[in-house]
C-alpha cells in the first residue's frame, strides 16, 4: 500500500559543523509519528517540475519519543539542489511535504552478540536513533561498537551526547542494570536503605555510615571533601562559573558564525569558478569571432580581390556560354559580353545598340544569357531548368531552333545525369519533328484539369 504525501512543519534549524545541519519537523496532522530506528523519510522538496526529481530521502536521526516530531542531519552538497534548498531558502515556520516511514535497515529483534555500527559523516543517522532507542528502553544487549568516520575531529557528530550515553550505560553495567526490571531492583533497594536511616534517632552521620560498606566509605570521602574544602569562596566559584559559561556561549556563537560563513564562502568559491570558465570560454569565441571577421574583411568582402575575381570569371565564362548558344539560334548576335554594369552585343562586324533590337532578338539574348548560367551552375549539379513560355516574339524557325538547342544542352551536360529541361508554352508545334522524351496537353474542364499524354 502507497503511504499518503504529509505537510511537515520545520520548527527548529541548528548548525553542527561548518557544513551540517540538524533540522527538527513536526507533523500537525498527527498526534503521533510512529516509526521504527534506522528508517528514513523522503521530501518532496520545490527545486523540480518532475517530481520525480524533486525527492530526497533521509534517514530519522531521533529516536520515537511519542509525539509528533523527529530530527535530521543533514550535509550540505553545494552542486546538488535539495541541501542547498534546505540550507539557503528554507527556514523555521516552511511547510514541506513528506511521506515515510519507510525502510527495513532496522535493529534485530534481539542481541545475543556484540553488534557494529560503522558509518561515516551523516550516515551516523540512523544508528544515534537506533542507540537512544536503547538506551531510553533499558532493552538488553551486548557491547555496541560504533565506529565513525570523518575527514576531522570536528566534523564529528553527537560525540558529546554519545559519550553521556556511554557513561549512563557504564554505570548500568557496573551495577548489572541491564533492563527496567533491574533499574526498579535498584530503586528497591534504595528505599530500603532509605528506611534504615530514618530509624537512627539522632543526626550522628558516622553512626549513619554504619549501615554498609558504602555508606562508610561515602562518610569517609566527605571527612575527606570537608578537610579539602575549607576556605571555600562560594561567590568567586559562582562568578567563576559564570565567565565559563558566557565563554561558552560566545565560543557557541562564533562557531555557527563561522559554519554560516564558511558555507557561504564555499558556495561563492564555486560560483566564481563557474564564472572564470565562462569568461574563458568567452575568450576563445572572442578570438574565433575575429579571425572570421578578418577572413571576411580581406577574402569574402565585395570589394575584395577573392570577389572581384570569382564575378570576373562567372562573367566571362557566362559571356562564352551564351555566345555559344547564340551561334545555334542563327541570329545577326554573335557574341555577348558582360561586366558588372553592362550587356554588350556584337555582330560580325559592329557592335550593336541594344536598343535596336527586336522582341524576337531580346528574348533570344535573355534565353542566351539564362542558358549561359544554367551551363555555370550545371558543374554543381544543377540537372533542371523550367521555362514558362520561351517562344514569345519568336518565329516558327527561331522556335525550332530553340527546341533543338536545349536539345543539344541536355546531351552536352557536364554533370553525370544528363540537363532536364521542362518547357511549357503554347507553340506544341514546336516540338514536331524533335526528340523531345514526352509531351503532355492540359485541358481545362467543368470537372477540373485534364492531363492528356501526346
Amino acid at each position: 500500500m502507497a503511504l499518503e504525501w504529509m505537510e511537515a512543519v520545520l520548527t527548529k534549524i541548528e548548525n553542527e559543523t561548518p557544513n551540517t545541519k540538524r533540522f527538527y519537523f513536526e507533523i500537525p496532522s498527527l498526534e503521533k509519528f510512529d516509526f521504527i530506528p534506522g528508517q528514513f523519510v523522503t521530501l518532496d522538496l520545490p527545486i523540480h517540475e518532475q517530481k520525480n526529481k524533486r525527492w530526497r530521502s533521509y534517514s530519522i536521526a531521533s529516536e520515537p519519543n511519542g509525539t509528533n516530531t523527529f530530527e535530521l542531519v543533514i550535509v550540505l552538497l553545494e552542486t546538488g539542489l535539495g541541501t542547498p534548498y534546505l540550507f539557503n531558502e528554507a527556514k523555521v515556520g516552511t511547510k514541506i511535504t513528506l511521506r515515510g516511514p519507510q525502510g527495513v535497515f532496522v535493529l534485530p529483534k534481539n542481541f545475543e552478540h556484540d553488534v557494529y555500527f560503522i558509518c561515516t559523516g551523516t550516515g551516523i543517522a540512523p544508528f544515534r536513533s537506533m542507540i537512544r532507542y536503547i538506551h531510553e528502553h533499558k532493552i538488553a544487549h551486548n557491547t555496541i561498537h560504533l565506529i565513525f568516520g570523518c575527514r576531522k575531529f570536528e566534523d564529528g557528530l553527537y560525540i558529546d551526547e554519545l559519550k553521556e550515553i556511554e557513561k549512563a550505560e557504564t554505570i548500568l553495567r557496573t551495577h548489572s542494570i541491564e533492563n527496567e526490571d533491574g533499574l526498579i531492583k535498584i530503586q528497591e533497594e534504595t528505599k530500603n536503605l532509605n528506611k534504615k536511616l530514618l530509624l537512627s534517632s539522632n543526626n550522628d552521620l558516622k553512626q549513619k555510615s554504619e549501615i554498609d560498606d558504602y555508606a562508610k566509605n561515602l562518610f569517609k570521602k566527605i571527612l575527606e571533601l570537608e578537610s579539602e574544602t575549607r576556605g571555600f569562596n562560594q561567590e568567586k566559584i559562582s562568578q567563576l562559573k559564570q565567565k565559563i559559561e558566557q565563554e561558552k556561549e560566545a565560543e557557541r556563537q562564533n562557531n555557527q558564525e563561522i559554519g554560516s560563513v564558511s558555507a557561504t564562502s564555499i558556495l561563492a568559491e564555486n560560483h566564481i569558478k563557474k564564472i572564470q570558465e565562462k569568461i574563458s570560454e568567452l575568450k576563445k569565441v572572442r578570438k574565433y569571432i575575429l579571425k572570421l571577421e578578418k577572413i571576411e574583411k580581406n577574402i569574402f568582402n565585395k570589394k575584395g580581390s577573392v570577389s572581384i575575381s570569382l564575378r570576373s570569371w562567372a562573367l566571362n565564362s557566362i559571356s562564352l556560354k551564351a555566345s555559344e548558344y547564340l551561334s545555334y539560334l542563327n541570329t545577326k548576335i554573335q557574341r555577348i559580353s558582360l561586366s558588372e554594369k553592362d550587356i554588350t552585343c556584337y555582330s560580325n562586324t559592329e557592335v550593336l545598340d541594344l536598343k535596336s533590337l527586336s522582341g524576337g532578338e531580346s528574348v533570344i539574348i535573355a534565353l542566351a544569357l539564362r542558358l549561359g548560367m544554367s551551363s555555370l551552375l550545371g558543374a554543381s549539379n544543377l540537372n533542371l531548368m523550367i521555362l514558362d513560355e520561351p517562344t514569345t516574339h519568336l518565329d516558327v524557325e527561331r522556335k525550332k531552333s530553340l527546341v533543338r538547342v536545349l536539345s543539344q544542352l541536355s546531351e552536352i551536360s557536364n554533370s553525370q545525369a544528363p540537363m532536364q529541361f521542362l518547357i511549357i508554352t503554347h507553340d506544341a508545334e514546336i516540338f514536331e519533328n524533335s526528340n523531345v522524351e514526352q509531351i503532355y496537353k492540359f485541358e481545362s474542364n467543368e470537372e477540373g484539369t485534364k492531363v492528356i499524354a501526346l
